[in-house]
Order: structure tokens, then C-alpha cells, then sequence
């Protein structure tokens, strides 16, 4: 059997990255963990790591440094922190901010969800996505309003 990606659950609560009570939740502190798994994992196969949030995954691997090609992408010699990178929807489609996922420049608005969408669809177009729903607590039940462009 074979292992192709599993979930950076490693921080924080609920291994999202946030809320650590060991203080690992700096930006300084989730790139030195994703370098350390970079450097540790396995590079053959190149081992992917899903990580919870769009604006995490972005401070771990810069938009410069994104995949831009199957080349790069599904290069067997190599294993790059940006052909590492997943993403882990722990709330998909349970409100449209996702129930946290979308934040951007300090709000959880609609122009969040529409400014990370552009690197979600770039990132995940050479990794792996996925996740599972929840129920979305302001209102108790899951989003019927979805208009899904990164899947």
C-alpha cells in the first residue's frame, strides 16, 4: 500500500494550524514544522502534506515558488515544499466563508473567499484537495448557496 498525501494536522487545535497551546502557531514556527516535514518525509514518493487553510499554505509556499506546469509538478526526481503542498477543506461548504477558511486582510468576507480562490485553483490544480463538511454554527445546518470554482 501506498500513502500519497495526509493532513499537516500537527499544531493547534484540531491540527488546523491555530490555537496552539505550545505556542507553534507563529508564522515563524508553521514554516519551520512544514520545513521540518519537508526535510523528513519521504521524497520518493514525494509525499504531499494538506494543510487547512489557504493563507497558511500561502506563508509555507510564496506564489513565486507555486507550481506552473505537469512538469514541474509530476517531476519523480524531485520533491519540492511546493509539490508537497495540499489543501484540507475541514469545513467545505458549510457557510460561504467555509466556517473560517477564507480570511483576508483581517476579515472573513466574501473578498476573501473570491481572493483566495485564484491560488486555491492554481495550487490544487497539481495537488491534492479535499476535506469534509461541517455544520455551519451560526445557522445549523450546511450552505445551500455554493457556487464552487476551484473544484
Amino acid at each position: 500500500d501506498i500513502i500519497a498525501w495526509f493532513q499537516g494536522g500537527i499544531i493547534g487545535a484540531w491540527g488546523e494550524w491555530h490555537s496552539s497551546t505550545s505556542g507553534l502557531d507563529t508564522d515563524e514556527n508553521k514554516v519551520a514544522v512544514y520545513d521540518l516535514l519537508h526535510t523528513y518525509l519521504p521524497t520518493s514518493p514525494c509525499l504531499k502534506v494538506q494543510v487547512r487553510y489557504p493563507m497558511i499554505m500561502s506563508s509555507l509556499v510564496p506564489d513565486e515558488d507555486l507550481l506552473s506546469s505537469d512538469e514541474d509538478a509530476f517531476n519523480d526526481s524531485t520533491c519540492t515544499k511546493a509539490q508537497r503542498l495540499g489543501f484540507h477543506n475541514d469545513c467545505w461548504m458549510s457557510s460561504w466563508h467555509d466556517t473560517g477558511t477564507y480570511k483576508h486582510e483581517g476579515s472573513y468576507d466574501k473578498t476573501a473567499r473570491e481572493y483566495w480562490m485564484p491560488y486555491l485553483e492554481n495550487v490544487t490544480r497539481y495537488s491534492p484537495y479535499g476535506g469534509e463538511t461541517c455544520v455551519d454554527t451560526t445557522t445549523g445546518s450546511i450552505w445551500t448557496e455554493f457556487n464552487c470554482r476551484c473544484c
